[in-house]
C-alpha cells in the first residue's frame, strides 16, 4: 500500500489517471477496507477507506486538491477569515480550512458522517471550528432525507430521485432558515461560502439572501442537474447571483494547479461565485 500512496502523491500526473490506477489495484488485489490515522497536512486525518473521501485522502493525499488550494489562496488572502462550509460531510474541507481560517463554521445535518467530522475536531483540538448539526434552506422544516447506500457518504439528499441508489429509512432532519440562524449564531461575515448539499443548493441560498446581499462573500458551489431544477424555481436567486457575481467553475477540483473557466446555468460542476 505504500507504493501506491507514492504513485498517489504524484502530482505530476493527472490525478484521474492516479485514481483509476490505485483504485483497479485495489479491486485486483482485494484490498479490505481499514480505518486508518493519517498526516493531513499538519493535522491528524482520521478515517475509513470504505468511504470516498477518505480513501482519497488515504492514497492521494486530499480530495480535491485545486479546491482546497483556492480555499487556502482565499482565507490567506482575506481580512476576516471566516469559512463557512454547508454540507461538511467528514469535515474534510473543514478541517483543511481550520489551518487558514480565523474561524470555520460546519453545516452537517447528517448524524452517521457528522460523527467522524466531530472527531477529526476533538482528535485535532481545534478551537476554531463550530459544528452545527442542522442543514440550511429557504425555511425552517423537518424534511425527509435519503440516504447513501454505498461508500459514497456524501450522496444524501433531501430530493428523493437525487440519486438512485439513495434509500429512504424514514430519517427526517430539521432545516433551518439561513440568515435567522446566523444571526442566532452571531455569523456576520464569511470571506468564504462552500456549499455541496446534493441538489439543495438553490433552498440554500433563498434562505441565506438576506446575508449574501450585505456580505457578498466568495462562494464555492457544487452544481449538478438536480441543483438546475430548484434553480429554474428561485429566478430571485439566479438573478442575484448573476447581477452580484462573476460566475466560474473549476476545469477539475482534483488538480492541484487548478483552472477556472467561465460558468452559467447550462453547465454542471463545481462553480467558484467572485463579487463583482
Amino acid at each position: 500500500m505504500k507504493i501506491l500512496q507514492k504513485i498517489g502523491r504524484f502530482d505530476s500526473i493527472s490525478p484521474r489517471q492516479r485514481k483509476k490506477f490505485i483504485w483497479k489495484v485495489c479491486a485486483l488485489t482485494k484490498f479490505e477496507d481499514r480505518p486508518f490515522e493519517i498526516d493531513f497536512f499538519g493535522l491528524n486525518y482520521k478515517g475509513h477507506t470504505k468511504n470516498l473521501i477518505d480513501r482519497y485522502v488515504f492514497f492521494l493525499g486530499a480530495y480535491e486538491k485545486g479546491m482546497l488550494e483556492f480555499i487556502r489562496e482565499t482565507l490567506e488572502q482575506s481580512k476576516d477569515k471566516v469559512f463557512i462550509d454547508i454540507g461538511a460531510n467528514v469535515g474534510h474541507h473543514a478541517l483543511f480550512a481550520s489551518k487558514y481560517a480565523k474561524q470555520v463554521y460546519a453545516f452537517e445535518p447528517y448524524e452517521k458522517v457528522r460523527l467522524a467530522l466531530d472527531e477529526k475536531v476533538a482528535i485535532n483540538k481545534l478551537k476554531n471550528v463550530k459544528v452545527i448539526p442542522f442543514a440550511l434552506g429557504a425555511k425552517d422544516e423537518e424534511l425527509s432525507f435519503y440516504e447513501p447506500a454505498d461508500f459514497n457518504t456524501g450522496t444524501g439528499s433531501f430530493l428523493k430521485d437525487f440519486k438512485p441508489t439513495n434509500q429512504d429509512k424514514g430519517l427526517k432532519l430539521i432545516v433551518k432558515n439561513g440568515a435567522p440562524l446566523f444571526e442566532e449564531l452571531g455569523i456576520t461575515t464569511a470571506s468564504l461560502v462552500k456549499l455541496d448539499t446534493e441538489g439543495f443548493e438553490a433552498s440554500v441560498l433563498k434562505g441565506l439572501m438576506p446575508f449574501l446581499e450585505k456580505t457578498k462573500p466568495i462562494i464555492i458551489m457544487e452544481y449538478s442537474s438536480e441543483s438546475e431544477r430548484l434553480f429554474k424555481d428561485s429566478p430571485e436567486v439566479r438573478d442575484f447571483m448573476e447581477r452580484t457575481y462573476n460566475m466560474w467553475m473549476f476545469n477539475n477540483p482534483n488538480k492541484l494547479n487548478y483552472q477556472l473557466r467561465p460558468w452559467a446555468f447550462d453547465k454542471y460542476g463545481d462553480t467558484v461565485l467572485l463579487p463583482r
